[in-house]
């Protein structure tokens, strides 16, 4: 998929309120790379949370830019790059990404955006689309399907002691399936 085909695809799931996440896999052919050093204080082989997206105008009323908020669980090990946290353009942006960021859930709820720079490295931070398009290579989406969407649905569970990391005896017995989505063309 393309820069465009990637953001609008991203954009349809968080109106669908679907569970979103993201990595970054080592290079074909390399030794794999798990909790590896990336770019900018990312880490290789690490799911990071895609917790929210959107586009804002800058004062001077040209320029749009694309944001990604994402947060890595650790809560340790986050982009220092541009619109990360200790970057001059979020400081200087901090108040436009809050009014942004902040909107109100399913239930009527306000979301309030965090101050997230008075602890940096706390987990969450900001990066423009192009960067986070360029250095993540995988994304998660557990599709929170909207009720004009048929289909079939497959369930599983997780029991016990499954699931975990790839080091552990149980991470094979996990439910596991493997699905091919092709568009469907109605007339």
């Amino acid at each position: 998929l393309d820069r465009e085909e990637v953001w609008n695809l991203l954009t349809e799931h968080k109106k669908w309120q679907s569970l979103m996440g993201c990595s970054i896999q080592s290079k074909p052919g390399e030794v794999p790379k798990v909790e590896a050093k990336a770019a900018d204080g990312l880490i290789m082989g690490h799911a990071y949370s895609l917790l929210d997206l959107g586009e804002m105008k800058l004062p001077d009323g040209k320029t749009v830019v694309k944001l990604i908020k994402c947060r890595n669980p650790w809560g340790k090990g986050e982009w220092a790059g541009k619109w990360g946290d200790r970057s001059d353009i979020y400081q200087e942006h901090k108040d436009l990404i809050k009014e942004t960021f902040t909107h109100k859930d399913a239930a009527g709820n306000q979301i309030d955006h965090e101050d997230i720079n008075d602890d940096f490295n706390a987990g969450p931070f900001f990066m423009e689309f192009e960067d986070w398009f360029h250095n993540y290579t995988n994304v998660f989406i557990a599709v929170n399907f909207p009720d004009k969407c048929t289909g079939q649905r497959v369930s599983g569970k997780w029991s016990g002691e499954e699931g975990g990391n790839r080091d552990m005896g149980t991470w094979v017995s996990k439910p596991q399936l493997r699905i091919t989505v092709k568009p469907h063309n109605s007339s």
